[in-house]
């Protein structure tokens, strides 16, 4: 059940790391703001979402914010080299600095040729992009390419958790860079594979555990290996993310394992052959079960230390005025 469980989570975690991701929040914040204006909504497009992790890496690798790119193209160039060569309305927003969805949003809110993109009514499709140079003179670089014919709706932003950081992979990059750059571009299927293989790794390595040690370990490991080998291929989170997140959603496989293998499926299992398809059903439960609570628990454990930070920030800063004011 470990394995049908495994495969359940690969078929659903880039959906589920998209609706956690910074690129999410800031599109839903965007046709928020849009529908308050009685403007439709924009929708996420594959050719879009290229053009504009592209921008976002060159300008992390380069560690530059101007809509020419290091190539010398302008964003109408660069968006048609990079597939969306439509003939229709098209526009870009960059920004530098900002690290969550809502602080670009407000950025470019404030801003009326960014605010003029963001309400422009001929706008129906966008691509968005946040990248990461811990290096870099700003650290986050962020991209929003405009266009007004949707060339396939459904492709997620890049992005795998609400504090997503993805390191850069411009062309050019180091190897692994470039690798993460390529897992990123080929979703969801990179994600499928590199994720089942993880888990099913996991699960068979741990085959000969027995006992409660072994039930322990094959609810809990493989999930969060799982998880973090994803993270990892992709470039797309800090060492700390991919603790938090492999450890919430292996804490969760744990909580929901031990009760569905150790009373649900011993019943059921004894039951022949109508046990057997209830307990296949319990497993598609199971999954949703750990899904829903993994995902709370990462999100406490995010929101539990940004305001220990903040709190800390705080102080520092007390600390710091007091320290500035002279006797």
């Amino acid at each position: 059940m470990v394995r049908i469980l495994a495969a359940l989570v690969v078929l659903f975690a880039p959906a589920c790391a998209f609706a956690q991701s910074q690129e999410a929040e800031f599109l839903k914040l965007l046709n928020a703001y849009r529908a308050e204006h009685g403007l439709g909504p924009v929708a996420i497009t594959p050719k879009l979402t290229k053009a504009a992790l592209w921008m976002s890496q060159d300008m992390a690798e380069k560690d530059y914010i101007n809509h020419t790119d290091s190539q010398g193209r302008d964003p109408f160039k660069r968006m048609a080299d990079l597939g969306y060569d439509f003939n229709t309305y098209k526009g870009e927003n960059l920004a530098a600095g900002q690290k969550s969805a809502q602080e670009a949003f407000i950025g470019w809110k404030n801003s009326p040729g960014h605010n003029a993109n963001m309400l422009k009514p001929e706008f129906k499709a966008i691509g968005i992009a946040r990248v990461y140079n811990p290096n870099g003179q700003y650290k986050w670089y962020w991209t929003t390419n405009f266009g007004g014919y949707i060339d396939g709706a459904g492709a997620p932003p890049p992005g795998s958790d609400a504090d997503d950081i993805r390191t850069t992979g411009a062309p050019g990059g180091s190897p692994i860079a470039e690798l993460q750059r390529k897992v990123r571009e080929n979703e969801p299927w990179s994600s499928f594979a590199i994720f089942s293989g993880a888990a099913w790794l996991t699960d068979g390595m741990l085959s000969g555990t027995r006992g409660w040690t072994g039930r322990i370990l094959r609810n809990s490991l493989p999930i969060a290996a799982g998880i973090a080998a994803v993270q990892l291929a992709r470039g797309d989170a800090t060492p700390r993310d991919i603790a938090i997140s492999a450890g919430a959603f292996g804490a969760a496989g744990l909580a929901v394992g031990l009760v569905a293998d150790g009373l649900i499926y011993p019943t059921l299992f004894a039951a022949g052959p109508p046990g057997w398809f209830a307990a296949g059903l319990y497993t598609v439960a199971k999954f949703g079960a750990t899904w829903y609570l993994g995902s709370k628990l990462e999100g406490w454990l995010r929101g539990t230390l940004a305001e220990v930070e903040k709190k800390s920030a705080a102080r520092e800063g007390v600390v710091d005025k007091l320290g500035a004011i002279k006797p």
